[in-house]
């Protein structure tokens, strides 16, 4: 059952990033118009959106490393220094995704800050204002859940897993452990002292029987999350916003110069992500 949620989750993704719309409502986003939202908020949306774009952008160009590294593991069997390498360097780019993914989410909830909270009544602020963090942000996906004509859900928990390893990597001096064959990229997040790492149920859809992770099938729906999650919130803004007739024109315009799809599949090797999301759905079956 859950292996069917996940692969409509993948192929939806997939289907966001075929239609070529993903990357451009980031600055569609930014061209809506809020009333009565201060100049330093806008400057604030606007850096968090600019930061999402980069961050984006490196998580490809990892994502572009680890496929071309491990091929080339796979095309010989060896590696120009050991086997042992490059497991410490594939491991070295995996905890970078970790990291990145989590300032994306971070970006993410600042932004739902910015042009959500302004629409709650005073109830609703007094209460918000009492939630921690991570509990301020599963309310407001909550809010865009609940008010969404489309009734997508958006679940926090889709990324406990990885908060808990990202936790463990910069806080618990982990490191990312990966084992090659030719078959798979496995991998897990290892930290000195696994009492002190918090525990929680791992996911049997991603990892063996020893618990180590299958890099694919888990990027692959971390990404596919992602994806989905940005494209939901960012459509939902743009609905609850308003933008001119004059403005979509000149976002028109400039989208299209930006990200002509077959330019940006070049400069950013965007195909990698489709490859991913093609490998766990591949893996799947």
């Amino acid at each position: 059952m859950k292996d069917n949620m996940y692969m409509l989750l993948i192929r939806q993704a997939y289907s966001i990033l075929h239609d070529n719309n993903f990357f451009k409502d980031n600055l569609y986003l930014i061209q809506t118009d809020w009333e009565g939202l201060s100049e330093y908020n806008y400057k604030r949306l606007d850096n968090d959106l600019k930061a999402i774009r980069q961050d984006l952008s490196k998580i490809i160009l990892t994502f572009t490393i680890i496929d071309k590294t491990y091929s080339k593991y796979q095309q010989s069997g060896l590696y120009e220094f050991s086997s042992i390498s490059l497991e410490n360097e594939l491991g070295i780019y995996i905890e970078y995704l970790f990291f990145k993914y989590r300032v994306i989410l971070e970006y993410i909830q600042d932004i739902l800050d910015i042009c959500i909270t302004r629409r709650l009544n005073d109830s609703e602020i007094k209460e918000y204002s009492k939630k921690k963090k991570y509990e301020k942000f599963e309310y407001l996906l909550e809010y865009i859940s609940n008010n969404n004509q489309k009734n997508s859900v958006l679940n926090i928990k889709w990324f406990q897993s990885l908060r808990v390893d990202r936790n463990a990597l910069v806080h618990k001096g982990a490191s990312c452990l990966v084992i090659l064959d030719n078959n798979h990229l496995l991998f897990k997040v290892w930290a000195i002292d696994e009492l002190e790492k918090e525990e929680i149920e791992l996911d049997h859809f991603y990892t063996n029987d020893y618990n180590f992770i299958y890099y694919n099938k888990y990027w692959g729906l971390q990404i596919a999350r992602l994806i989905v999650l940005i494209k939901t919130i960012f459509q939902f803004l743009m609905n609850i916003g308003e933008i001119t007739d004059e403005m979509n024109a000149v976002s028109d315009h400039i989208n299209n110069m930006l990200f002509d799809k077959r330019q940006y599949k070049d400069d950013e090797k965007i195909d990698v992500l489709f490859k991913i999301l093609e490998n766990a759905m591949k893996e799947m079956m």
